[in-house]
């Protein structure tokens, strides 16, 4: 009963799991944490191999291969990051080094936690293996965790600190947003964070504004439609595109359709070009029937 209690829980992590780093405060510290993440696991499943034996050979053969696909996989992803890092300059590496980390992010969240999985199954001291793999995703599930609410954490603070009238402290909450699997960090203090944002979209800044409208669609908070309507009646004649009131009607446009974000940007930029003043109009009529 404990070995598939244990079984089920590990796959439930892996499942649910995905990327919460934020990747502008810490770089240091998360790329040590990813690193030791990726090492440890692939360790892990040599270990195992290694020492723990299996109970037939058709396990043992299964083990073997994925403990070289993984190392090999893990090792050619590293490898293929450094090439890009050192060849690529400016956006020219964004697309390439965006497929590597996609793929790295499915090869330690899934494949390998999964493989090691079944090779702790397949061994011969199952319950000891599925304790020692149990305890080590929920040592990196915490401190992942951790790390990302220590860095929200002290963003929210240095805003609510300035009277919600200073938005930068070298972390940008958009990126910050974009990056994180938002929709499973369960200690996200999303009441603070909605308040900092709104307070963004009265700032005397477009950047801010701007800034605010896109981070306020990974949020999904239809209540901060009235207030989207708000900020994109604000014309700025600093912000020549117009990118401001663009990402307000981007954002109220996902809300108001449930349309994702690339559908929403691509109707919104599109109609903008033919009547810019009647997708404002349209939207802030939507909006009001919203209510």
């Amino acid at each position: 009963m404990r070995k598939e209690i244990s079984a089920w829980t590990c796959i439930i992590l892996l499942v649910c799991s995905q990327n919460a780093w934020a990747l502008y405060d810490q770089p240091t510290t998360l790329k040590v944490v990813d690193w030791a993440g990726g090492i440890v696991l692939i360790l892990l499943t040599i270990y195992v191999f290694l020492n723990v034996g299996f109970k037939s050979n058709i396990g043992f053969r299964i083990s073997l291969a994925l403990v070289v696909i993984n190392a090999l996989g893990w090792f050619v992803l590293e490898s293929y990051r450094f090439y890009i890092s050192k060849t690529a300059e400016g956006f020219a590496g964004i697309d390439r080094m965006g497929i590597a980390d996609s793929a790295q992010s499915i090869l330690e969240q899934r494949l390998i936690p999964l493989s090691l999985l079944a090779i702790c199954l397949l061994s011969k001291r199952v319950k000891l293996m599925m304790a020692g793999l149990l305890l080590i995703l929920t040592t990196f599930c915490a401190v992942e965790l951790r790390l990302n609410y220590k860095e929200i954490n002290t963003y929210l603070t240095r805003a609510e600190q300035s009277g919600y009238q200073e938005f930068k402290d070298g972390t940008d909450i958009r990126n910050y947003l974009s990056a994180s699997g938002l929709n499973v960090l369960r200690l996200y203090p999303k009441a603070r964070t909605k308040k900092v944002l709104l307070a963004m979209l009265q700032s005397d800044s477009w950047i801010d504004r701007h800034n605010a409208a896109v981070a306020l669609q990974y949020l999904r908070d239809p209540t901060v439609i009235p207030h989207l309507v708000e900020c994109f009646q604000l014309q700025d004649q600093s912000d020549a595109a117009d990118q401001a009131r663009l990402a307000c009607a981007e954002t109220l446009q996902m809300l108001l359709s449930g349309e994702d974000d690339l559908s929403a940007y691509e109707r919104i930029r599109t109609e903008y070009k033919r009547n810019p003043d009647g997708l404002f109009q349209r939207l802030t009529k939507q909006a009001k029937q919203s209510r």
